[in-house]
């Protein structure tokens, strides 16, 4: 039996939210109305003003 550590889950937990935020950025980028830098970071806090 396999045991995940808290720091595991956190990774985990922090590889799923960027997958989500790629998706978002995806989207956006779809969107002739969203205009931004499609980096990771910039996309991060443009998703968290939303």
């Amino acid at each position: 039996m396999n045991h995940i550590t808290t720091y595991e889950l956190e990774f985990l937990d922090i590889i799923e939210d960027k997958k989500q935020i790629l998706q978002k950025l995806e989207l956006a980028k779809n969107s002739p109305t969203i205009p931004f830098e499609t980096s990771y970071e910039e996309g991060k806090k443009y998703i968290h003003n939303l």
